[in-house]
């Protein structure tokens, strides 16, 4: 196995993570549960466990070996240990050929938002997709009421391309989405 990626920004260490860390990684999720609801598909009790939280990064880094997606876990610089995921950053649904690009999905804990943390994080991750994963396309679909979002996809230079109506199903519902994209260099 190679070494997981990770990124260090000013305020934030960005790793991707092995089922060990499995704990931790339920318990940002079960933390958030409630406020992360609107924005995230029905989830039955079982996705927030350890057990099922280890089977999920085992996925993951089937994924990332496979080059199909990379997701970064997010924690405060400060915490050396990585002990207290406070969000997630992921590159998924990754597509070579002639379309190069990606989708990109981002949660931050509920007690960590609104400070920039995210926008710091996505702008890394962005970077790293760009600069050293080649790809030239990444896309963010965001609910139209869930301004935070928006403003962070703006802030880190997506530029909204439209509407996509009743595009996936959040919270029980078929939600319309606007579409982002932050593309690449042409080479």
């Amino acid at each position: 196995m190679s070494i997981l990626p990770t990124i260090q920004t000013e305020r934030l260490t960005l790793a991707a993570l092995d089922p060990s860390y499995a704990e931790p990684v339920a318990d940002f999720l079960a933390r958030n549960r409630s406020f992360l609801a609107p924005w995230s598909p029905v989830l039955e009790d079982a996705y927030f466990t350890a057990a099922w939280q280890a089977k999920r990064l085992e996925s993951d880094l089937a994924e990332l070996q496979a080059g199909r997606s990379v997701r970064f876990w997010m924690f405060l610089r400060e915490d050396a240990a990585l002990a207290r995921v406070v969000g997630s950053i992921a590159l998924s649904n990754i597509i070579r050929g002639a379309f190069h690009g990606c989708h990109l999905g981002y949660m931050i804990d509920e007690h960590v938002g609104g400070g920039g943390l995210m926008t710091e994080g996505v702008r890394a991750v962005c970077k790293y997709g760009l600069e050293e994963m080649g790809l030239h396309r990444i896309e963010a679909n965001i609910m139209p009421h869930n301004i935070r979002s928006i403003r962070v996809a703006e802030k880190s230079g997506f530029t909204q391309e439209g509407l996509a109506p009743r595009y996936l199903r959040i919270n029980g519902q078929w939600s319309d989405h606007y579409r982002y994209a932050l593309i690449g260099s042409d080479d």
